[in-house]
């Protein structure tokens, strides 16, 4: 008899904790029964790119709570599961009566915890769980300290083989093949810091490069990304949320990543499966990790030598 695993996800939003989720699915859904509970629908009917590929893995097998979120133990009590996965620390999504529900002494699941932030104090952490599995050695130091048994399961790096020219790629998107191509993939949010990558295309209107941004506008950061998009420059393209990503990874010649917000970013590693030159900032959050990977270099504090660097990546003279 399979064992049956439940996910339970604060939500389905396009980004990398769907898509994180989605990878774990992917790889056990064929060994043991999967359900997922996603506690609140945010997209409106946008931003479902991973939430479309879990669904359709599960089916009716992924839930969506309504505005009764004691629904929850309804769910539990008809799936019986065998384990009980959150994909984000309870303190940060559940009402308080739920979770010291769900985390009662004599539950008859192994509970494991995930998170995906790296701002969370763990000092304040009030529920503990089986486990955790963490995505980072960062969040391994964090949490070690509670007792609870750590692992760190890292998303897979899977390296990618190209199946089409690059030129056909280019074509395909509508790309001028005469510029070079920069790439910046993510959520349009302060802490992904769209704006530098914008003042240095600005900065650089005077080259044959073309910067492309590939993710979405959600309406809770319209107070951010709007003013960028009114002063939008010529030599830039907004492209929205794609599902066809990996299109924009075989045509460009860099990524350049500005985030100053990560744990452990997705986008990076799928610049590495393409073996694509990727500029990032050196977080403290990444533990080095990076460092180990030929495609990538770091940038700096001084913007004028992040230009220089930019141009040098692609092949160009200053």
């Amino acid at each position: 008899m399979k064992k049956t695993v439940l996910f339970i996800t604060p939500h389905l939003s396009t980004g990398g904790l769907p898509q994180y989720l989605y990878k774990q699915i992917e790889l056990i859904h064929n060994d043991v029964t999967v359900y997922c509970i996603e506690w609140e629908d945010i997209t409106g009917g946008r931003l479902v790119v991973q939430r479309n590929k879990i669904k359709e893995l599960l089916g009716n097998r992924l839930v969506t709570l309504q505005g009764n979120k004691h629904e929850l133990f309804n769910y539990i009590n008809n799936i019986n599961p065998h384990v009980i996965h959150l994909q984000e620390i309870p303190e940060l999504f559940m009402q308080n009566d739920i979770t010291q529900v769900l985390y009662n002494a004599d539950r008859p699941y192994v509970l494991i915890e995930t998170t995906h932030t790296s701002q969370y104090d763990v000092r304040t952490k009030r529920y503990l769980p089986d486990k955790f599995l963490l995505v980072s050695k960062y969040q391994f130091d964090a949490y070690a300290p509670l007792g609870v048994p750590c692992d760190v399961v890292q998303y897979p790096i899977e390296y990618k083989v190209r199946n089409q020219s690059k030129l056909s790629v280019l074509n395909k998107l509508g790309w001028n093949s005469e510029y070079k191509h920069v790439i910046n993939v993510g959520l349009f949010t302060p802490g992904k810091n769209q704006a530098e990558v914008i003042e240095y295309a600005r900065r650089l209107s005077e080259y044959p490069i073309q910067f492309h941004f590939i993710g979405n506008q959600a309406e809770n950061f319209r107070e951010y990304w709007e003013p960028l998009m009114q002063q939008f420059p010529s030599n830039c393209k907004w492209w929205n949320e794609r599902d066809d990503v990996d299109m924009f990874y075989q045509a460009a010649d860099m990524m350049l990543f500005t985030s100053t917000l990560e744990a452990m970013p997705l986008v990076v590693k799928e610049s590495i499966c393409w073996k694509l030159p990727t500029l990032l900032y050196n977080l403290p959050t990444y533990t080095e990790y990076f460092s180990r990977f030929d495609n990538i270099s770091y940038l700096t504090e001084n913007k004028e030598q992040n230009l220089t660097k930019i141009l040098a990546t692609l092949g160009l003279s200053v």
